[in-house]
């Protein structure tokens, strides 16, 4: 498969793994939660019976942390979209064919990668507009 076909699928994916990596960082750290209150005794490891094992608190919170910022940084479908589309453009000018037809398909390439970055600007402007309003309601 190729680099596009890779990020045609993310960007089909990446809404569902944002929610999957949210839901697993909340499990993470109420389990986390659940074992310190529960199982130890109290908010504080001082307060654990012996024996008990303080690892795995530990490695449920950095699973949190590492899960929350996947979830964070996991690009909108939109932005993947308009990569793979910059992408194909950058390959397409790099042909023979891009090259045969000279500054004109040249032309016609930086009007497509506009209408690109237009399209995913105006995208991000109404999903901040659309925001706004539910804040405001």
């Amino acid at each position: 498969m190729t680099t596009l076909s890779w990020l045609l699928i993310l960007a089909s994916a990446s809404e569902g793994l944002r929610i999957v990596c949210g839901l697993l960082a909340g499990a993470s750290f109420a389990i986390a939660s659940f074992y310190i209150i529960y199982m130890c005794g109290g908010f504080t490891y001082n307060d654990a019976p012996k024996g008990t094992s303080k690892k795995w608190p530990v490695i449920c919170y950095v699973a949190t942390l590492v899960l929350a910022i996947a979830a964070a940084m996991m690009p909108d479908k939109k932005t993947v979209y308009m990569v793979a589309g910059v992408e194909t453009i950058n390959k397409f000018s790099q042909t023979e064919v891009a090259k045969e037809l000279g500054d004109s398909g040249m032309s016609i390439v930086k009007d497509v990668t506009t209408m690109i970055h237009t399209y995913t600007m105006d995208a991000v402007k109404e999903s901040k507009k659309t925001k706004r309003r539910d804040d405001e309601e």
